[in-house]
């Protein structure tokens, strides 16, 4: 492991061996995803000695986190993000030691998952979220008088049922809100494309930027959202399967495949002008198969040249 993290989240790096680490992360993915876990475990644990009382059960806990925290920077795996065992853990204890501490002054806790990954996690409601490629879920370590995360990206919700309590997923242009329901809400920042698909129970989406009066979905209902213009849909998209490890394209451009697969498999595509990117194309493809199979099997429908450089991790169609 590089000693440099350590070194980082303990605070004893220079300013310029910060920047030099940052900056590394930007292009290495297993450096920039091991130093989020380890933010994340760091947060858990101040969120610990600074909320509740430092008793010896406490002690004995803060040094097994610790351990905890230096065993998955050393065992870290980019197939499955586990830290959502340890969320999930901490929670518990939070719940556990709750009369210690008001909701409302719990810290708001993150979890990301970087390009090409997907990943779960088990809110302190219940709630089951998965999180697609390049998403980032913003959530109180306890709920207080409303259940409220925030999503950047792309996430499936199977929301823990409580009348008393309805579930709000919010983005920038988006409100959601369910009682006890499971759906899907696709908003990245990079694309004017929004969409919310509901799989069963009810949702009501509410956007000023978008429409003046809130919309209810029935199930395998889709609202979608392009050119600033909303509209219900029977989904034919494919649903959740990315939760499963398949995507899928239908009727769509290769412009706008091309910027779905640079999500999904963290490259950057490089396209000079053909006429067959006004084509359509439509598939189903395994993210275990790679992005060049999927680009070679879409070449077979209309052909056009690939070109991959390795060394800049940059694909040229033309």
């Amino acid at each position: 492991m590089d000693k440099r993290i350590e070194a980082y989240l303990a605070g004893t790096l220079s300013a310029s061996e910060v920047k030099t680490l940052l900056e590394e992360a930007q292009t290495d993915i297993t450096l920039k995803e091991a130093l989020r876990q380890g933010k994340t475990l760091k947060g858990l644990l101040a969120l610990h000695t600074d909320q509740i009382d430092l008793d010896e059960g406490l002690q004995a806990y803060k040094k097994r986190l610790h351990k905890k925290m230096k065993q998955r920077l050393y065992s870290y795996s980019m197939r499955w993000i586990s830290v959502a065992a340890l969320l999930v853990v901490a929670t518990w204890f939070i719940t556990d030691r709750a009369t210690h501490t008001s909701p409302q002054a719990m810290p708001e806790l993150a979890f990301s998952v970087p390009a090409g990954q997907r990943a779960s996690l088990r809110l302190a409601d219940g709630t089951l979220v998965w999180l697609n490629a390049n998403s980032t879920l913003r959530y109180p370590a306890l709920f207080g008088s409303e259940r409220r995360v925030f999503l950047s990206g792309e996430g499936y919700f199977e929301v823990a049922k409580n009348k008393e309590k309805p579930f709000i997923v919010s983005t920038p242009t988006l409100d959601v809100q369910a009682l006890g329901t499971k759906f899907n809400v696709f908003s990245y920042p990079r694309f004017a494309e929004k969409s919310v698909y509901l799989v069963e129970g009810k949702v009501k989406v509410s956007s000023p930027t978008y429409f003046k009066q809130s919309i209810l979905l029935k199930p395998n209902e889709e609202l979608d959202i392009r050119k600033g213009q909303s509209r219900l849909l029977p989904n034919t998209t494919g649903g959740v399967l990315w939760k499963e490890g398949l995507y899928m394209f239908k009727e769509q451009t290769m412009p706008e495949i091309k910027d779905r697969l640079e999500l999904y498999f963290d490259v950057r595509i490089k396209m000079t002008k053909a006429r067959v990117w006004n084509h359509t194309y439509t598939g189903k493809f395994r993210q275990t198969e790679g992005v060049m199979e999927i680009l070679r099997l879409l070449q077979k429908i209309y052909k056009f040249q690939i070109r991959y450089d390795r060394e800049q991790n940059i694909i040229y169609l033309s």
